[in-house]
């Protein structure tokens, strides 16, 4: 048996994480909440984590959505420094209330920012967290169209009313430039994204064949915007 799956410590961070996400659903799809934590988990035990990145994989989304600094410090005392320092990494922002969140672009932007700092572990869990997620994007415009996009209410825009062209745009631009940096320091840095035809079988090489595919699935409008989204993200915070 593999040996995270065999421990009373990885069964106390299931069971904890069961709780947290009882009765939550997924915004975009429905489907229950635990869902997304499961899978992060397990896309990081497939690329060889052990158990305190396979715990942080569960806990990943606890700051920004179940309770800050107070959730950070129990995890700390329950399941150690290490687990707890992936969590903060993962986090695009840490508030004592869900409902005061910084702004979407303000998150993603710093976030992006972030992720050169990272160490190996957090950026293992972050790349697992980004390639479910984008699966999720394949999968919801398959089945929901472009209406899928609605659900994310994302809008690099200051000025712009949001329509599903604009969360579309938006969120490739947030995933193309989370992807990149987590590109850089492995084999794949300094290529450009749609440069890639040849991927290496990891959990990155994933990661970026999956936000290719959303690429192939934008409509041309949903480019234009896309494109615009650079332009402004270049001049403002030098992303994109």
């Amino acid at each position: 048996m593999n040996k995270v799956m065999d421990s009373k410590r990885f069964s106390s961070a299931l069971l904890l994480c069961v709780d947290e996400y009882n009765g939550d659903f997924r915004k975009s799809s429905g489907v229950p909440g635990i869902h997304h934590p499961l899978g992060v988990c397990e896309l990081v035990i497939g690329a060889g984590g052990d158990e305190d990145t396979a715990i942080a994989a569960l806990f990943h989304d606890f700051a920004e959505d179940k309770g800050g600094e107070e959730m950070l410090s129990r995890i700390r005392a329950e399941f150690g420094e290490r687990v707890e320092r992936i969590v903060r990494d993962c986090s695009d922002t840490i508030p004592s209330d869900y409902s005061m969140k910084e702004c979407w672009i303000d998150r993603k932007v710093a976030h992006i920012l972030h992720i050169a700092d990272l160490n190996e572990d957090s950026r293992l869990v972050l790349t697992a967290d980004t390639l479910h997620n984008a699966r999720d994007h394949v999968r919801g415009l398959r089945t929901f169209g472009e209406k899928w996009w609605l659900a994310f209410r994302a809008n690099v825009f200051i000025d712009r009313e949001l329509t599903p062209d604009i969360c579309a745009a938006s969120t490739l631009w947030y995933l193309e430039n989370k992807t990149l940096a987590l590109m850089q320091h492995t084999s794949f840095a300094n290529i450009g994204l749609r440069d890639i035809y040849e991927f290496d079988g990891t959990i990155l090489g994933d990661l970026i064949q999956t936000v290719q595919s959303i690429d192939e699935q934008l409509t041309n409008e949903q480019w234009k915007i896309f494109n615009d989204a650079c332009g402004l993200m270049k001049t403002l915070h030098n992303i994109g």
